[in-house]
Order: structure tokens, then C-alpha cells, then sequence
């Protein structure tokens, strides 16, 4: 029993790792394209302050 319960354990972690890796990378990207359009909008702010 305890090993069929660490088999599905282990199963469940390898395919759940695989999920996580994904929805990591998909995270880094979202948060890299919210700072660049923050950095965008603060930038057009400044130069509309300048002028």
C-alpha cells in the first residue's frame, strides 16, 4: 500500500513538475511584457511632462 501510494506520488510529481515548468515560463513572459509597458508608460509620461 505505502509503495503504490509513493508510485502515484511520484507519477502525479513528474507530470505535475512538467505543468509547473509551463505555467513558470508563461508567468516570466507575462511579468517581462507588464515591465515593458510599465517602462513604456512612464516614458511617454516623461516626455509629455518635458514638452
Amino acid at each position: 500500500m505505502i509503495i503504490e501510494i509513493g508510485f502515484l506520488t511520484l507519477l502525479f510529481y513528474r507530470t505535475s513538475s512538467d505543468e509547473i515548468e509551463n505555467l513558470r515560463s508563461d508567468a516570466n513572459n507575462q511579468s517581462k511584457e507588464r515591465a515593458f509597458s510599465l517602462f513604456d508608460f512612464s516614458d511617454r509620461a516623461l516626455i509629455g511632462d518635458s514638452l
